[in-house]
């Protein structure tokens, strides 16, 4: 996006991309800085327009963890990340081989089709709406006297099918957190489990020692991640009262506290047990009753 252009527009164009499609990943120069993908920069208006829009919308934020434009006169920056919906999997990493000032960044989808990926964003359809349309825009029986008209045809039917989904449909996030565990810190966990597999089938001593080495390791940059991201989040609040008063309203939730069931052999907390304990309750309930309770009484005659 070039920095003349209005951030005003960002956003809509962004959701037009995104809007009517499962799984979707943008890529490019944004020119948007803020310090939860840029830590070495200031936020400047589109920054904190994409930040508010992830956060709204579920959409996942892909950034390389180095600067991704160094310049003489000014910091490093990251300026050129992804944003998606509908894929999990997804790294970027920045190569400084270019002479350019911005960086090439390679990205990485891994699709495995044998898991189904969690969808961050969905399109709930209006069907009556999109029958009155497709009834008024699709012909009946278009003439067709060559395979030309057969296809076109064909093409002609598409298009109107997905212009009425766009017509009749509206765009639905589901929410989640703006960034993932960086790739570092999810290569320490993937060498942890690896090494703590081995110990298990070698029961080495010196094995036990790195992935204690490691387990502290991830916990504390586990722990830096969470503070930064928060930090990001108060920094941002200064200028967002929206996003203040969401914080401040966020900390005075206090957790629900549900109270244990009587059960047949005493008090029962845990869910499984709670969920046990009406699934035999229901079971008993619907029992038929095979003890015949109404007897018939005799009939008797006035005299």
């Amino acid at each position: 996006m070039s920095p003349s252009l209005q951030t005003r527009n960002l956003v809509p164009d962004l959701l037009r991309i995104f809007r009517n499609r499962s799984q979707c990943l943008v890529v490019g120069d944004f020119n948007a800085k803020h310090l939860s993908w840029s830590p070495t920069s200031r936020n400047n208006a589109a920054g904190n327009a994409i930040a508010k829009l992830v956060r709204a919308k579920g959409f996942l934020l892909t950034a390389p963890n180095e600067p991704t434009r160094v310049t003489s006169y000014g910091r490093p920056s990251v300026i050129d990340f992804g944003l998606s919906c509908g894929l999990n999997s997804i790294t970027a990493v920045s190569h400084p081989h270019l002479s350019s000032d911005h960086n090439p960044v390679h990205f990485l989808v891994s699709i495995d089709t044998s898991i189904p990926y969690r969808q961050n964003c969905k399109t709930l359809t209006n069907w009556n709406t999109f029958q009155n349309i497709i009834s008024n825009t699709i012909p009946g029986n278009p003439p067709i006297n060559s395979s030309e008209d057969i296809d076109q045809a064909i093409e002609n039917f598409n298009s109107k099918i997905h212009t009425a989904i766009n017509q009749s449909s509206k765009f639905k996030p589901i929410l989640h957190q703006m960034l993932k565990v960086p790739p570092a810190i999810r290569l320490k966990i993937k060498e942890k489990n690896r090494l703590r597999k081995l110990y298990q089938r070698t029961l080495y001593p010196p094995l036990k020692k790195t992935i204690n080495q490691l387990q502290r390791s991830i916990r504390t940059d586990l722990k830096t991640r969470k503070e930064h991201v928060w930090d990001s989040l108060q920094n941002e609040a200064n200028i967002d009262q929206d996003l203040l008063h969401k914080l401040i309203a966020d900390t005075k939730k206090k957790n629900i506290v549900y109270p244990p069931l009587l059960g047949y052999q005493g008090l029962v907390y845990g869910t499984q047990s709670k969920a046990d304990l009406f699934a035999d309750t229901l079971e008993n309930s619907f029992m038929e009753n095979t003890t015949n309770s109404l007897r018939r009484r005799p009939h008797r005659r006035s005299g």
